[in-house]
C-alpha cells in the first residue's frame, strides 16, 4: 500500500515543464566546414554588418525605423496575397508547409544536425532576413515593435512571432530577436531568454568583424549547462529544445582576437516554433 502512495502523489501533482536539452552545435555538426567566417553565418554573410539590418547607413533597417509603424499598410497588402497573407512563404505553400517541410532532408529540420541551415534556422522565414525581421511585411516599428502576427492557414498554429532588432541590451527576451553587442576579453554578456512554446531554438553568434572568435553557451533554467559551443575558428551557434515558459541564461563572450578595435557581434535566437 505505502509503495502505491508516490505513484498517486505524481499523478495529482502537476507535471514539470521539460528542462532544455541540446541537440546540435557547430563542433557536433557534419556541416562544419560551412561554417567559417567567410560563409553564409559569418561577418560577411547576410545576417553580419554589411547586410540589410544594423543601425550603418547602409543598413536600410536604419531607414525604414526612421519611418516607424505603418502595420495599416502591411494589413492592407497582406489581405491581397503579400508576404504575411497565405501565399506568403509562411503560408501552407511556403518552406515550412507540411508538404514542403516533409520533403526536406530530416538534417534540415528545425532538430536536425544543418538545421541552423534550414528552413527554421535563421536564415529562414522565421529568421530576421524573412517576413517576420526588422524590414518585414508586419510594418510593426517603434514602440509597436514586437509581438505575434497570425497567418491564415500558416505553418503549425498560425501564429508567428516578429523578430526584433535590439542595438541596446534590455532584461529580458523572447526567442525571436537579433541583439548587437559588444564584449572584451574577458567579460561575459548574458541574455535571459524565455521560451513562450515548448520548441526547438537557435542560437548563433555573428562576429562583427571576421578576425574576432565568439562563443555561446546555453545555462538551463536550474543552472545546469545546457549547450555549448566554443570552436575559435567557427561561427558558433547550438541548438537546444526547450520547454514553454522556460527561461534559459544565453552567454556570450571573447573567445580570441586579431584586431584592436571593438569586438563587438551580432546575437541572433531564432525559435522554431510547435510542431518542428
Amino acid at each position: 500500500m505505502l509503495n502505491v502512495i508516490p505513484a498517486l502523489v505524481a499523478l495529482l501533482l502537476p507535471s514539470p515543464a521539460p528542462a532544455a536539452s541540446p541537440l546540435y552545435s557547430a563542433q557536433s555538426s557534419p556541416c562544419s566546414k560551412v561554417f567559417s567566417s567567410a560563409g553564409p553565418l559569418g561577418a560577411f554573410g547576410p545576417l553580419g554588418t554589411l547586410g540589410p539590418i544594423g543601425d550603418n547607413s547602409w543598413n536600410p533597417s536604419a531607414y525604414m525605423a526612421a519611418i516607424g509603424d505603418w502595420s495599416g499598410l502591411a494589413q492592407l497588402l497582406n489581405a491581397h496575397g503579400g508576404p504575411l497573407s497565405a501565399d506568403g512563404p509562411l503560408g501552407p505553400n511556403g518552406s515550412l508547409g507540411s508538404s514542403a517541410y516533409s520533403a526536406t532532408p530530416s538534417m534540415y529540420r528545425a532538430s536536425g544536425s544543418c538545421a541552423i541551415l534550414g528552413p527554421a534556422g535563421p536564415l529562414g522565414a522565421l529568421g530576421p532576413l524573412g517576413p517576420l525581421g526588422p524590414l518585414g511585411a508586419h510594418g510593426r516599428l517603434g514602440s509597436h515593435a514586437g509581438g505575434t502576427v497570425n497567418v491564415s492557414g500558416g505553418a503549425g498554429d498560425g501564429r508567428f512571432h516578429i523578430v526584433e532588432y535590439f542595438s541596446s541590451t534590455r532584461r529580458d527576451y523572447d526567442t525571436s530577436f537579433i541583439a548587437a553587442g559588444e564584449v572584451d576579453s574577458g567579460g561575459d554578456d548574458v541574455y535571459a531568454v524565455t521560451s513562450p512554446d515548448n520548441q526547438v531554438i537557435s542560437v548563433l553568434v555573428v562576429p562583427e568583424k571576421s578576425l574576432d572568435a565568439f562563443g555561446v553557451t546555453v545555462s538551463s533554467s536550474s543552472g545546469g549547462l545546457a549547450a555549448r559551443s566554443e570552436g575559435l575558428t567557427a561561427i558558433n551557434w547550438v541548438t537546444l529544445q526547450v520547454g514553454a515558459g522556460e527561461t534559459v541564461s544565453v552567454h556570450v563572450r571573447l573567445l580570441g582576437s586579431m584586431q584592436w578595435l571593438s569586438h563587438s557581434y551580432r546575437l541572433i535566437v531564432t525559435g522554431a516554433g510547435t510542431g518542428r
